[in-house]
């Protein structure tokens, strides 16, 4: 970014870039690179910039990064934060020998980040505990929300200082918690992963063949409507023998339902369940399925990662009553269980009375015909 004002991270407002801009050309490439793998890639803006050299390593990195948006407007180009979200960028502050101790500051750093919009206050007081945590961390920054122009590059050993820099890039998609969980799970050995659903997924374990004949069972509880092939997901996943359950179907075919509805049975099943989308629009469907059953445990829904999304959580938890006894809670489940059964053999009665009756009835009608 240009030395100046700098307002995105600050006030939260757009920035515009017009042609004039030495940017302009830059960020329209951006654009490109971008719509070429949405999925793959995204664009960020970092503010302020970690500088330095240490251990012959050269840091030139923003110390948080937010999600945005480039859009055109004639011959402006408008950049917009995409989601109310500051990340802490940890990597300039990592080493292959870090500790546990060290490895606990980050994670206490990683909850101190300030929340969208950056106040400078609030930027300042995070400085402030980077310094005591990290100690090798100093700033001649005036950390206002001005830019300055951008530093040299270090050619010897230097403390990591900020500076007041701000950059718009293409990053790869990830997070610093796939990360570090990725790392942890490499440090577990193959024969841990491999007993975990993960290995059946990059272990080579290959897939177990299933047949397709299967006799259909009630003994499912689906809160929606449902088919036989969307009950069988249920059984599938209740079997302890499949560690991973496969399905496909076009637009249409009741998949994000089939989603509730199992996740509904492995509740009742006394399960945790976890949803996990790529797209925010199949999440919202299955949201809204699952809320329309007005129960207070199920779903607790992280959509967006703004502050509004954030709080509506904190409050459905806040929600749940904690303090309700075991034996209590274990007594109404054995309750609903059974009086789950019992609707179940009531259904399965009825089903049999009215099959034997049109049974009874065909039979009857070609008797008359004949």
């Amino acid at each position: 970014m240009e030395p100046g004002r700098e307002e995105v991270m600050t006030s939260g407002r757009d920035i515009t870039v017009g042609l004039g801009s030495a940017i302009h050309d830059p960020l329209n490439k951006m654009i490109a690179t971008v719509q070429l793998n949405p999925y793959e890639r995204e664009l960020l803006y970092g503010y302020p910039y970690v500088i330095g050299q240490v251990d012959g390593v050269t840091y030139r990195a923003p110390l948080f990064t937010m999600p945005i948006s480039i859009t055109a407007d004639g011959g402006t180009l408008v950049i917009h934060p995409e989601e109310e979200l500051l990340r802490f960028n940890s990597l300039p502050f990592r080493s292959e020998f870090d500790t546990a101790a060290h490895e606990a500051a980050l994670g206490r750093l990683i909850s101190e980040t300030p929340e969208f919009p950056l106040r400078i206050e609030e930027l300042r007081r995070f400085v402030d505990s980077l310094n005591r945590e990290m100690r090798t961390v100093s700033t001649s920054a005036c950390l206002d929300g001005s830019l300055a122009s951008t530093p040299v590059q270090p050619l010897g050993a230097l403390q990591l200082a900020l500076a007041d820099n701000a950059a718009c890039f293409v990053a790869p998609k990830t997070s610093y918690f796939l990360a570090s969980d990725l790392v942890q799970i490499g440090k577990a050995g193959a024969e841990a992963v491999a007993a975990t659903a993960l290995g059946w997924l990059v272990g080579g374990h290959g897939a177990t063949p299933t047949s397709d004949v299967f006799a259909d069972s009630r003994r499912v509880c689906f809160p929606f409507v449902s088919n036989a092939s969307q009950r069988r997901v249920a059984l599938l996943a209740d079997d302890p023998n499949n560690q991973i359950v496969v399905v496909q179907g076009p637009p249409g075919t009741g998949k994000s339902l089939t989603i509730a509805n199992v996740a509904c049975h492995l509740v009742a099943s006394g399960k945790r369940v976890l949803i996990s989308t790529q797209k925010d629009k199949a999440m919202e469907v299955v949201d809204d399925a699952l809320r329309a059953l007005d129960l207070a445990q199920m779903p607790m829904t992280l959509l967006r990662q703004d502050r509004v999304s954030k709080q509506e959580l904190r409050d459905r938890l806040d929600s749940i009553q904690k303090t309700r006894p075991v034996a209590e809670t274990a007594a109404a489940k054995t309750h609903a269980e059974l009086a789950r059964q019992i609707l179940v053999q009531d259904a399965e009665s009825i089903e049999h009375s009215l099959g034997a009756a049109l049974s009874r009835r065909v039979w009857s009608s070609v008797r008359t015909r004949r």
